[in-house]
């Protein structure tokens, strides 16, 4: 299995890529936070879940920094932890960092709802979707063994496409949420919403001409 190389053990970079996750998973607290000042947070429990579990995960990994990195003498358990690491440490990392990614996005997504966007059904899947596509699509890189590398390179390629017209449709329903009102319907459609469709068809359009025309060259280089 090969893990990202931003988090193996040895590289230069590897303490600070750990110090630039731990302030990654600040960016759900600090908005779960205000979010919780400004709005009446009691009535959000997903945000007091996403508080909690950050907070407890950034406790995890403080520990686990602390561990790794710091000089002064370990006690036997955190020797075991250090003999150990190299099995898990880098995969951990990654579900640390995505998982705080999803967080903030989550608290985002409340936001919006308070903001009073109605999320559709069409919105609620495009959203979940692209917080999955984007982890799926790192560990199977990652993870793949190297015999099937070919196979996990057009698994890419078609999330990286998926992940990329989702994304568009996403930001599409939120465009009919947002333009398609009472208020449009008398006074006519806003041109910043004719706007968003167009480049949306557009971005669509593009990346499906692009991915087909990787599976062309793919099938060409298969035959030779």
């Amino acid at each position: 299995m090969q893990y990202d190389s931003e988090f193996q053990l040895g590289t230069r970079s590897l303490e600070r890529h750990v110090e630039v996750t731990r302030l990654i998973g600040l960016l759900p607290i600090v908005l779960c936070a205000t979010f919780i000042a400004s709005v009446d947070g009691w009535q959000s429990p997903m945000v007091f879940y996403i508080f909690g579990t950050t907070i407890g995960l950034e406790l995890i990994l403080w520990g686990l920094y602390e561990v790794m990195f710091t000089a002064h003498p370990n006690s036997r358990t955190g020797e075991r932890i250090k003999r150990s690491a190299p099995k898990w440490f880098p995969l951990i990392m990654l579900i640390f960092r995505y998982t705080f990614f999803a967080f903030t996005f989550l608290v985002i997504w409340k936001c919006f709802v308070w903001l009073g966007i109605k999320p559709t059904l069409w919105i609620r899947i495009t959203f979940y979707m692209v917080l999955i596509i984007t982890p799926v699509r790192k560990l199977i890189d990652k993870l793949v063994s190297a015999d099937r590398k070919k196979w996990a390179d057009v698994c890419i390629e078609l999330l990286k496409h998926l992940h990329i017209n989702t994304l568009v449709f996403f930001v599409l329903g939120l465009a009919n949420a947002m333009f398609l009102t009472d208020k449009a319907a008398i006074e006519g459609v806003h041109a910043g919403f004719l706007l968003t469709w167009l480049v949306g068809v557009l971005v669509v359009l593009s990346s499906s001409i692009i991915l087909l025309d990787y599976f062309a060259r793919y099938e060409q280089h298969k035959a030779k």
